[in-house]
């Protein structure tokens, strides 16, 4: 049975590219710690909010990505950038480390929704299209927005006098609702020049048609099929073992490599080399 809907493939690339701009420019990534530092938050309330981010990162890593296919990739991203406005607003005012530690969960669990999400919808448009055969082009001219965008967001630490604590955060709830609001067009293909979800699979097709109350089931399946493919492909064991051995060390060294930097007297603002 043939499923595929005539995609604008163009204006979709130009739809993803845009959102991996304005999500990777995450202007607080490279001053956090020490904004929460200027604000009387001790190292360990800093570590503890941090250690919520990867805890919630590891819960909700494989749910997120099953969501994503059990109710579409399009709903999954603009969940995800809603609950990232939602996370930098409550950063923005929190004043107590239950709000920090709170907003970090949400960012987490954003983090885990676009989490191959949108790799997933970048294929499955190229595929629907026939130009599979161009997705590592693609996928790396979207990497290289992003990594430029958060070499121009890291930046930002310049702007430290000027923007503030809340400035930081209020700007970054911007960057991301322009991001969801790209993804937003996912949400109603109401013309070919709004990003469609690609439809490339049976089970893509029918997803509309599954009720709610056969969603556990659906979700049990996933379980059973990942777990078969991990049983089944050691090397995707492996890889992700390796990713996070190399991940943490180097995430932990540029959290405390903040702090330890204004310790020596570092203005904010040279945070971004």
């Amino acid at each position: 049975m043939n499923h595929k809907r005539k995609l604008n493939l163009k204006k979709q690339l130009a739809c993803i590219y845009t959102a991996d701009f304005f999500s990777g420019l995450r202007i607080t990534d490279a001053v956090w710690v020490a904004l929460l530092a200027a604000r009387g938050f001790s190292l360990w309330e800093i570590g503890l909010a941090e250690s919520v981010f990867h805890v919630v990162s590891l819960l909700c890593e494989v749910p997120s990505g099953m969501a994503a296919d059990l109710l579409g990739r399009k709903k999954t991203l603009v969940s995800g950038g809603v609950c990232m406005v939602l996370q930098s607003l409550l950063m923005a005012f929190a004043s107590d480390l239950f709000t920090i530690c709170f907003a970090m969960g949400l960012n987490a669990l954003a983090m885990t929704m676009f989490s191959g999400t949108s790799t997933a919808l970048l294929y499955d448009s190229l595929k629907q299209e026939g130009c599979e055969e161009e997705y590592i082009q693609v996928s790396a001219n979207g990497s290289q927005i992003s990594m430029l965008a958060n070499a121009i967001g890291s930046m930002a630490s310049i702007l430290n006098r000027f923007l503030g604590y809340a400035g930081f955060y209020l700007l970054n709830a911007a960057f991301e609702g322009a991001s969801a609001l790209a993804n937003m067009l996912l949400a109603e293909p109401i013309a070919t020049a709004l990003m469609e979800e690609p439809i490339v699979t049976e089970a893509q097709a029918s997803r509309e048609k599954h009720p709610l109350r056969a969603l556990p089931e659906q979700f049990r399946q996933l379980v059973r099929d990942s777990l078969h493919v991990l049983h089944t492909c050691p090397m995707a064991v492996k890889l992700i073992a390796s990713s996070a051995l190399i991940s943490v060390p180097s995430y932990l060294t540029k959290m405390f490599l903040q702090q330890r930097l204004i310790e020596l007297g570092w203005p904010t603002e040279l945070l971004f080399l």
